[in-house]
């Protein structure tokens, strides 16, 4: 049985990472300034103050990082108030865990206001025992601060607490710290599939439906 959990929510819990690149897209086309082919990959491993930074100092000189994180903030909230979905099987995975006691907690680089109005919109809020930011903690995914925070909000110790996450730097920090880490693929990140899985092994997880069949397996 899985005591503790901490969740990631873009890419894990919701399927939302194509609003993240629409916004950067639409956001630079506002300045006539195309895409780089690899910003998404480069944004990913950021949280949304240091992706901010990355976008006003290498792109849109002419805004400043809070400037570009006001944007980015105007152009995400809407979609994630109305129209975000969870990702398939999330619904029933998160109300098993929660019937069999599971603790769980959110651990998030996103935009705390976004998520709490798409994590209610879809009622799976009242699951989780609170929302640990990256900006609570001063530091994005590479380092485990908000991974830490989070345990510690639980009460548990790394080893004994879950994280489920979708992006390979987060799993890297995650597992170094001590954690271990079910890997959620994300549509959106095909290419980072099979690091996930490599990352991950047995606990690599393909689909949510698959979830207690893993944690049978790994978490007796």
């Amino acid at each position: 049985m899985i005591r503790y959990g901490i969740f990631d929510v873009d890419g894990t819990l919701l399927d939302s990472m194509g609003v993240w690149h629409q916004a950067s897209a639409r956001l630079l086309e506002q300045y006539h300034i195309p895409m780089p082919l690899d910003l998404d990959e480069k944004l990913a491993a950021l949280s949304l103050r240091g992706g901010s930074e990355y976008l006003s100092h290498h792109l849109l000189p002419q805004l400043t990082p809070e400037q570009v994180r006001e944007e980015i903030d105007r152009l995400l909230r809407e979609e994630y108030r109305l129209r975000i979905p969870l990702k398939e099987g999330v619904r029933e995975q998160l109300e098993r865990l929660h019937r069999q006691g599971t603790r769980m907690i959110i651990a998030t680089a996103g935009i705390n206001q976004c998520a709490r109005e798409a994590l209610t919109r879809l009622r799976i809020l009242p699951f989780f025992e609170g929302m640990v930011n990256c900006a609570d903690v001063g530091a994005d995914k590479n380092s485990p601060l908000v991974f830490l925070e989070a345990a510690r909000r639980l009460g548990a110790s790394p080893q004994e607490t879950v994280v489920f996450e979708d992006a390979p730097h987060a799993i890297r920090t995650a597992q170094a710290a001590g954690f271990p880490v079910v890997g959620i693929p994300d549509p959106w990140a095909a290419a980072r599939r099979q690091d996930v899985a490599q990352l991950c092994g047995e606990l690599f997880l393909p689909c949510w439906s698959q979830l207690e069949d893993l944690e049978r397996r790994c978490f007796p």
